[in-house]
């Protein structure tokens, strides 16, 4: 069995639209230090919000630099999304 968490995304929802780099990053270790490699990060409403007025405290992109920070622990499909969202915005 394998499980995917998404405390990062959803679970953002209690303090507003997304958790600070910071708690962001305390966040991922611990769940890779239980073995949890499929993270989902970012603003709780969703790709974009942040530029359509749901704010948090890091962009779509600063979400992704940082859950690439941890891309030699975490599953690669995670890692490929963390990638097409970059390569996405240095086009835009």
């Amino acid at each position: 069995m394998r499980l995917f968490d998404c405390t990062l995304r959803d679970g953002a929802n209690v303090v507003g639209n997304g958790f600070s780099k910071e708690l962001t990053i305390s966040m991922v270790e611990a769940l890779l230090d239980c073995g949890i490699d499929q993270i989902e990060l970012g603003n709780a409403k969703g790709m974009g919000a942040n530029e359509n007025g749901a704010e948090a405290p890091l962009s779509d992109l600063e979400y992704m630099q940082t859950g690439l920070l941890y891309k030699d622990g975490m599953d690669d499909g995670i890692i490929a999304l963390c990638f097409r969202i970059l390569q996405f915005h240095r086009r835009t």
